[in-house]
């Protein structure tokens, strides 16, 4: 039988389990890490999800600012049909 504390041996097995211990951490942090990624991913699309309703109602009246020059989008078509 093997003794585990002969000089030749002990080297292996202290490596051994502290290469057994770290990836065990690593394991451990990847874990926590992609947790901590779901939560937050969860928490942002309830956060965008929480938007009021009329949040964007005064924004329905704008028409597209550059092209048109800020003018409201009914008054434009008005001008087209002219």
């Amino acid at each position: 039988m093997v003794t585990l504390l002969e000089p030749d041996m002990l080297w292996l097995i202290t490596v051994n389990i502290l290469l057994g211990l770290a990836v065990i951490l690593c394991i451990v942090l990847v874990v926590l890490n992609l947790t901590r990624e779901v939560r937050s991913n969860r928490k942002k699309r309830k956060a965008v999800a929480q938007v009021p309703d009329d949040y964007l109602a005064g924004l329905k009246d704008l028409g597209v600012t550059l092209p048109d020059g800020g003018k409201r989008i009914d008054e434009m078509d008005e001008e087209e049909e002219s």
